[in-house]
């Protein structure tokens, strides 16, 4: 199974209850994760290359959804 998030539908993403990014450094995937979840708009390739380990942004949807 392919790991990257352009190989998962932004259909399935839309559904998730949590996303959970930890860092990676293709803007491409970043892209394709926000077409899914407007709340991740606010990141930037550079703020998710910046995360040190153990770190992650996560985001979840509003209460009442």
């Amino acid at each position: 199974m392919k790991e990257d998030p352009p190989s998962v539908p932004t259909s399935l993403i839309e559904l998730s209850t949590q996303v959970i990014l930890h860092k990676f450094n293709s803007p491409a995937w970043l892209k394709h994760i926000q077409k899914a979840n407007a709340a991740l708009d606010v990141l930037t390739p550079a703020k998710l290359a910046a995360l040190g380990p153990g770190e992650a942004y996560a985001t979840r949807p509003p209460a009442g959804r």
